[in-house]
């Protein structure tokens, strides 16, 4: 990891594009996946109304949300199956693996939390609450957590085929059998329905 500091290093914008561009270049998906993501963040925060400092720590934490990835190894994170609970395990491990590569950047220090909880989902998601580590803005965690559902379920990966149209992925996300949508928020779901979405 390279690394970042307030003077005489890497700028942060630099540091993020640098990742990007690792993630697209060794994960097949993932620096594009973090790009649209922060777009459907974006657009969801403009309909809340949220902007500000607020707006510009989403944006670094939708950028930079699945960096703890870059420590999974390969074979499992980019498998063309479904994957062992053993391996889900492990992949459940990148928001705390990120939160942690990322401690020592003074720039991200109001950022990292909501990386760490960006699959939190209420308390029904993963991590489980962290001592000492209390969760951001509940709004903030639920719109990446939206944002981060719905264009995994709309991109094509390895493992999948899929080319879901912005509704088709909305109907998923509001699913109430479907265990993977517990605790996420619906009403920001009801309001990215409202978006539109076209060329995303």
């Amino acid at each position: 990891m390279i690394d970042v500091a307030e003077n005489n290093m890497m700028p942060l914008d630099d540091f993020v594009k640098w990742t990007l561009n690792y993630m697209n270049e060794n994960y097949y998906f993932l620096g594009d996946h973090s790009t649209r993501v922060t777009a459907v963040t974006g657009a969801i925060l403009d309909k809340l109304g949220i902007n500000g400092e607020d707006k510009k720590l989403m944006k670094y934490a939708a950028l930079l949300h699945d960096i703890g990835k870059l420590s999974i190894p390969k074979e499992i994170l980019l498998a063309p199956r479904r994957l062992t609970d053993k391996e889900f395990e492990l992949v459940k491990d990148h928001p705390v693996i990120g939160y942690k590569k990322l401690l020592h950047i003074k720039s991200l220090t109001d950022v990292n939390p909501i990386i760490l909880y960006h699959h939190y989902r209420s308390g029904f998601g993963y991590p489980k609450k962290i001592e000492n580590v209390p969760p951001p803005d509940t709004v903030l965690i639920d719109v990446l957590t939206v944002a981060d559902s719905y264009s995994a379920i709309r991109e094509k990966r390895i493992y999948n085929d899929w080319n879901l149209e912005h509704m088709d992925a909305i109907s998923l996300l509001k699913n109430e059998d479907d265990p993977k949508n517990k605790g996420i928020n619906q009403e920001i779901v009801d309001i990215l329905s409202k978006i539109n979405m076209a060329g995303m």
